[in-house]
């Protein structure tokens, strides 16, 4: 079946959503740009046999505080603009774990390592830091001793916090994700883990969407609209400039039939209101957040999403 954005089964949920992080890597090239997607196994519970960036949910781990003496940048800076999801205090331990999770997440799924020596040199992975992947897969809590058994920080300065997506409250598995940019750090090469994701790929965005368009990839709606916005930016420091830039809220959509077929309705689009659905910003926060992510709805159509307008 393809993925509408998890399972929707159809009835609205009152459990709160997980705290998630998503990393979406970028890496420069002779076009402008491209970014990382990996495709998830088609047995896997959650978007099987979508393409979608690396990431996950948040474990309590990554929000310790012994993380703040492991990172190389600016954390306040990033700390504070991380913003809560209405209704939903945003803790720091939370904020905090949200960047863990993260530079976790890439590590276990995508290979890539955020980190820098003590003296602040980009790291190389070697035979141990990839066999410690496995490790941190399965237990979350071996990546801070992993960093400390090596001399490791985390390396903040090419991540930046830029979008906040939650899944709509008609879906059974529901995530509160916080989406970073990063960029592919000098030596290190992307590699799927082939578990949870079984194939990697490096697309310029048009050419993602060009492979959507052909029926070749699917991309869930959040990972659509985060391609379709990339593809305004013509290079690497326009696309992080743009991060920068980004006024940031949470986009909370809403699932609905609607007259373009079944569609996820974004908050500003014109029949967000009425449609059925947990629904926590007034109408000036919609007008606030649609900026950055354009059109109003992504509809399924001849078996692949579609972005379109109705405001």
């Amino acid at each position: 079946m393809t993925p509408l954005w998890s399972e929707a089964t159809g009835r609205q949920t009152d459990h709160l959503p997980r705290l998630a992080a998503t990393t979406v890597l970028l890496r420069p090239a002779s076009a402008g740009l491209e970014v990382f997607l990996v495709k998830r196994a088609h047995g896997s519970d959650f978007m099987g046999g979508a393409h979608v960036f690396p990431g996950g949910k948040t474990d309590a781990c990554d929000g310790d505080e012994a993380w703040r003496a492991r990172v190389h940048g600016d954390l306040p800076a990033l700390l504070a603009r991380l913003e809560p999801t209405p209704g939903r205090p945003l803790e720091e331990g939370d904020a905090l774990g949200a960047i863990v999770a993260a530079a976790r997440e890439l590590f276990e799924e995508a290979g890539v390592l955020l980190a820098v020596d003590a003296g602040g040199a980009p790291v190389s992975l070697d035979g141990e830091l990839e066999a410690a992947r496995g490790r941190v897969h399965d237990d979350a809590t071996a990546f801070g001793p992993l960093l400390d058994a090596r001399g490791l920080r985390l390396d903040l300065s090419s991540l930046c916090y830029f979008a906040h997506w939650v899944t709509p409250s008609l879906e059974r598995r529901r995530f509160d994700a916080r989406f970073f940019l990063a960029r592919l750090p000098a030596g290190q090469e992307a590699r799927v883990d082939e578990a949870e994701t079984v194939a990697g790929d490096w697309l310029s965005p048009e050419a993602a969407l060009a492979a959507v368009a052909a029926g070749e990839m699917i991309l869930p709606p959040p990972t659509l609209r985060t391609v379709e916005w990339l593809r305004g930016f013509a290079d690497l420091p326009a696309a992080f400039a743009g991060a920068r830039a980004a006024s940031i809220a949470a986009i909370l959509p809403k699932v609905a039939q609607t007259e373009d077929g079944v569609g996820v309705l974004l908050p500003w689009d014109a029949a967000y209101a009425d449609a059925e659905g947990e629904d926590y910003l007034g109408a000036g926060q919609r007008a606030d957040a649609s900026g950055a992510f354009g059109g109003s709805r992504i509809v399924m159509a001849e078996g692949r999403w579609r972005s379109l307008d109705r405001r």
